[in-house]
């Protein structure tokens, strides 16, 4: 399998997970608002809902940070290879 559609399936799994975590959240604070409880006990679940999302959203950039990071060495050592090929046949 090619680099480009190993890449390319990586996005569309990340792309439909992403989706379905936000469907899971919107869902989720729409149980919590319809749930018959106390304003004070629905905005305190909601607070610590928004806590957890913010934590995986946060973890989430940490991971994608660690992929460009990645790929920009690889970038740079590809280019460093090329680079030097060409030099080479110039001789």
């Amino acid at each position: 399998m090619r680099s480009e559609t190993r890449e390319a399936a990586g996005a569309g799994i990340g792309g439909m997970f992403m989706g379905i975590l936000i469907g899971a959240l919107i869902g989720g604070v729409a149980a919590l608002l319809l749930a018959p409880k106390s304003g004070k006990e629905t905005r305190d679940i909601i607070r610590g809902k928004a806590v957890e999302a913010q934590q995986v959203v946060q973890s989430k950039v940490e991971d994608v940070k660690g992929k460009v990071s990645h790929m920009k060495e690889t970038m740079r050592s590809k280019a460093e290879e090329e680079a030097q090929s060409v030099e080479n046949r110039a001789r």
